[in-house]
């Protein structure tokens, strides 16, 4: 059975839903089909930038991190709607937290005056 991307609730053209990755041996698998290096690329150059802008992003996409990580849910594995273009560093940093857990950077913490004693920052 050939694997390919979907976005979530589509079903193939005779109707069947898509092959489910249910757990890690089918996401071992999965991860060297061709419905993942095509998923991967489109993702990629979709999205050139990192969306997870962590401290240490290197800002260009390298890989496709996953909004709900596989291992939590590994039949939205190959669902575009479930992937975001990532940095490498970013990805590794996230790794399975939720993306709730991840504090991005504040563009204009320079002026936050809440920060160092009340004092304005600069």
């Amino acid at each position: 059975m050939e694997l390919e991307y979907r976005e979530a609730g589509d079903v193939s053209a005779n109707g069947i839903p898509y092959l489910s990755v249910v757990s890690q041996e089918d996401l071992s698998r999965v991860r060297k089909s061709h419905a993942w290096r095509k998923l991967s690329m489109t993702v990629k150059e979709e999205e050139p930038i990192c969306r997870l802008q962590l401290p240490g992003c290197a800002q260009i996409t390298t890989c496709v991190d996953h909004i709900i990580p596989a291992s939590q849910r590994p039949d939205l594995f190959l669902v575009r709607s479930n992937c975001q273009g990532s940095c490498t560093p970013c990805n590794l940093k996230r790794g399975d937290k939720p993306l709730s857990s991840m504090t991005p950077p504040r563009a204009l913490e320079f002026f936050d005056t809440t920060t160092n004693n009340g004092k304005v920052a600069g």
